[in-house]
């Protein structure tokens, strides 16, 4: 029997697969399949969780993935700055999920230096997934659909697949990360069907 895959992994594939699927809001040309080593110019050969380039200068960009229960600190941001740096890589992102993000000294660095912040409904999945960047949020429902909001104000609404509502996710569940796909009658796909 196999084992399972970690958590904060299975958090890192659903966040490259959701990158991955919004590459033209990102501005990339494409998204690395798994965890890329990149060898920087101090000889270091640096794990990147999700790596990506863009597709008019073809330079790297890389997304450091965080599924953990406290916020990113000032010392996870510089050591970022400095991933980029050594890599020369053109831009950096950090993933956290939707209830999490960089302390209050962290976004001060990351504004300075540029850095964005991602977040990611820690329950996402390659086929349903929530993402909030740059204020607007990014909702995927199914491979077929896929909403980007823009809003002051959010309403969605999960129906069945003969149309019928089911159930409403609030904004605020969305902007406190409480959404529970499951029991708001979101089932995954099964693979291969």
């Amino acid at each position: 029997m196999r084992k399972p895959k970690p958590q904060w992994k299975v958090f890192e594939d659903t966040v490259r697969s959701i990158i991955g699927r919004h590459r033209d809001f990102f501005e990339l040309g494409s998204v690395e399949s798994g965890v890329t080593k990149v060898r920087g110019k101090s000889g270091y050969e640096w794990n990147i969780d999700v790596a990506a380039t863009k597709s008019a200068s073809q330079g790297t960009v890389i997304f450091e993935v965080r599924r953990r229960k406290r916020n990113v600190v000032p010392e996870e941001i510089a050591a970022l700055v400095y991933k980029i740096q050594d890599t020369s890589s053109e831009k950096g992102y950090i993933v956290t999920k939707l209830d999490r993000g960089p302390s209050s000294g962290a976004d001060l660095i990351a504004g300075f230096e540029n850095i964005e912040h991602i977040q990611v409904s820690e329950d996402s999945t390659p086929e349903y997934s929530l993402m909030k960047c740059l204020e607007r949020w990014f909702v995927d429902l199914t491979d077929k659909f896929d909403y980007e909001i823009e809003k002051d104000s959010v309403r969605l609404l999960v129906a069945d697949k003969d149309g019928k509502i089911v159930s409403e996710v609030s904004e605020k569940e969305l902007d406190t990360a409480n959404v529970n796909w499951h029991q708001k009658g979101v089932k995954p796909k099964a693979e291969g069907k």
